[in-house]
């Protein structure tokens, strides 16, 4: 990560932003694996990780200096397993054809 890449969203968060999805995937993954405990959540975009922290535990300057040491250093660790989502969908029937197409 080049120059400042945290900046403040809203109150309660910090906005990483990175050159690359990859380089989000990891960071998001190294804060996730750092469990801070002021972390409420860490909502990734496409080169974008917002992480949600308590405003009750830590205030914006604290979180992104932490974070900065969350830095993604470790690109050699292996990617994490994901999860497959089966959505059913039922294609045969068109009970509500004539309804839509008018």
């Amino acid at each position: 990560m080049t120059g400042d890449p945290f900046r403040p969203l809203g109150d309660q968060a910090v906005l990483a932003s990175f050159a690359d999805e990859a380089a989000e995937l990891r960071f998001a993954r190294a804060v996730r694996r750092r469990q801070p405990t002021w972390v409420q959540d860490v909502v990734l975009a496409y080169t974008t990780v917002a992480v949600f922290f308590n405003l009750d535990d830590i205030n914006y300057a604290a979180a992104a200096a932490e974070l900065q040491q969350s830095s993604p250093l470790d690109v050699s660790a292996p990617p994490e397993e994901g999860r497959l989502h089966s959505i059913p969908c039922c294609y045969e029937y068109q009970l509500d054809l004539a309804r839509v197409a008018e």
